[in-house]
């Protein structure tokens, strides 16, 4: 890693990368399960396959969360700042022209 990296991005690298080690251990269980239970299925109740679709909620909730993680540690301020200066520019300009056109009104 570059020396000018903090360390708190380099802990915030290393959770990412526990808790998506985590996740994919979780949906290999997962897919270890379901075949188990594509293997016996007239065996299973219907409470184990409730189960398997409960755990699969989990891991893509926990998936969409690391997506979303991994989205605010690549945002950088540099990208924003050409559309939010637009924004503030044209914002003001609407306000000004409806100023104006509400003085003109009367």
């Amino acid at each position: 890693m570059p020396p000018e990296e903090s360390t708190e991005l380099q802990e915030s690298r290393r959770e990412f990368e526990q808790a998506l080690a985590e996740t994919e251990r979780s949906l290999s269980e997962l897919k270890q399960r379901y075949a188990q239970y594509v293997e016996e299925q007239d065996k299973l109740p219907v409470s184990e396959v409730k189960s398997l679709r409960g755990v699969l909620g989990e891991i893509q909730e926990k998936l969409e969360a690391l997506n979303f993680y991994l989205k605010f540690l690549m945002f950088h301020w540099s990208e924003a700042k050409e559309p939010f200066w637009q924004a503030v520019r044209f914002g003001g300009l609407g306000v000004v022209i409806g100023w104006l056109l509400k003085v003109w009104a009367g």
